[in-house]
């Protein structure tokens, strides 16, 4: 409605943004999210969960990479809620993998345990390479931004992923 022209960027990035989400569909890390044939087909609630954890995950991605591209900035408007989305995910068993093999501790909270490992490990890492090359170029080497997003991508799949 107000005639300004749409940049080609827009429809690309949905294209984007639709094609990964199709990828996550065909190859789902948790299995299928429909089983069964014909009118028996069923919702796997495990699978699909999993489904809208790794594609809100991707959504965070996609809109972060374009930000940072133009801005060279990782808002917290994206960076925070993707850390506690990722968090609340690590209650979904296996997301964020397991820490630990104790049996008298549920696979949630081993689960839920790897994506706080996980937040912490990535944005201790990159905090880490962020202090030690501020200290040697004595300037900002690079934005807090980017211990955000390691600690968002930590806390949705947990330490080794993160490394």
């Amino acid at each position: 409605c107000c005639g300004a022209r749409i940049s080609p960027r827009y429809p690309l990035v949905e294209a984007c943004t639709a094609l990964l989400f199709w990828a996550l569909a065909h190859w789902p890390p948790f299995g299928p999210v429909f089983v069964g044939a014909g009118d028996g087909l069923l919702v796997d609630a495990a699978a699909a969960t999993a489904f809208a954890l790794h594609a809100t995950f991707v959504a965070f991605l996609i809109a972060l990479t374009f930000i940072d591209f133009d801005t060279q900035l990782l808002p917290d408007a994206l960076t925070k809620p993707g850390m506690v989305i990722g968090l609340l995910g690590g209650l979904w068993p296996g997301l964020a993998g397991e820490i630990g093999s104790d049996p008298s501790l549920s696979p949630a909270f081993r689960s839920l345990l790897a994506s706080l490992v996980g937040l912490a490990v990535g944005g201790g890492v990159i905090w880490l390479v962020r202090a030690v090359g501020s200290a040697v170029f004595r300037k900002e080497a690079m934005g807090f931004g980017d211990v955000k997003l390691l600690a968002m991508i930590g806390a949705f799949l947990g330490y080794r992923a993160a490394l």
